[in-house]
């Protein structure tokens, strides 16, 4: 009987041990956590209608953000924008907004604009599957809640717009019409590597997620030794052949990726990772 109970005993603490190793793999609960919450660079829409989107500021800090809102009260729709710091959770700053109104009068003549910076603190939340967003300051973000926010899914008309990476990459892609096979035309600026800084300029078709066609670029010289100050490549006697690329958009979560296939020219073997799309002014 003895020998019985320990046997009993060794297995309860076994499954004990095993319950808490999943509890602590996946504290959040259902679902998890995702990257982009935890690294405060995202965009979620809610069951409201509201919009918020976050995003690495490149020239700040490490844990400085943007953070854009879109919300409607009461047949006004607020534009937030915003910047501050993150510390856990939290993101400590202030903001600005602009408004329109949906009523139907003069939208132009019932355009506010918020010249006075307001505080404000977000707190971000994982519930289950879904993001909760929680604000207190000043303004017409006091005391708001938005509940169930996920991140939203892109089609490929989705990735016409500009893209900002964590790293500073900016990466615009339009709509564009030549009358010949290209329908778009894309761009990547603020590409740095140790000495040297990159913008890329290109056209090509836009088929699923991939664009076929070709870019050059201009380069300027961060190398303070150098005495060469900048190189541009389109116009002028050291212009470069446009070079055959395509490019793969991947999604993981809202954020975008590009894998850039050229074997010419300095994008050869480039792949950034990170993009959040930017609202539209």
């Amino acid at each position: 009987m003895a020998r019985r109970n320990l046997s009993l005993f060794v297995l309860f603490v076994s499954l004990l041990f095993i319950f808490i190793g999943c509890e602590e793999a996946n504290p959040s609960g259902a679902g998890g956590s995702s990257e982009a919450l935890d690294q405060a660079h995202g965009s979620w829409e809610f069951d409201d209608g509201t919009s918020v989107v976050l995003a690495v500021d490149p020239t700040g800090e490490t844990n400085s953000r943007d953070f854009y809102v879109d919300l409607e009260r009461e047949s006004t729709i607020y534009h937030i924008e915003g910047s501050g710091t993150l510390e856990g959770n939290t993101i400590n700053g202030t903001y600005t907004y602009t408004t329109d109104t949906t009523a139907e009068k003069d939208l132009g003549s019932l355009r506010e604009t918020s010249n006075e910076s307001l505080e404000i603190s977000i707190t971000l939340e994982q519930e289950g599957d879904n993001v909760t967003v929680s604000c207190t300051g000043e303004g017409p973000l006091a005391n708001e809640t938005f509940q169930g926010g996920s991140e939203p899914t892109y089609t490929s008309e989705d990735l016409y717009g500009d893209w900002l990476f964590p790293d500073g990459v900016f990466f615009s892609l339009m709509s564009y019409d030549d009358d010949s096979a290209n329908n778009s035309t894309m761009d990547i600026h603020n590409h740095t590597t140790e000495t040297e800084e990159y913008s890329f300029y290109g056209s090509g078709a836009l088929e699923g997620f991939a664009i076929a066609g070709t870019y050059h670029y201009s380069r300027i010289t961060t190398d303070p030794e150098s005495e060469e100050t900048s190189w541009y490549t389109y116009g002028d006697d050291k212009s470069e052949p446009h070079h055959p690329i395509t490019m793969n958009i991947s999604f993981i979560e809202s954020r975008m990726t590009i894998n850039c296939n050229t074997s010419a020219g300095p994008l050869t073997g480039l792949t950034f990772s990170g993009g959040v799309k930017q609202p539209t002014p």
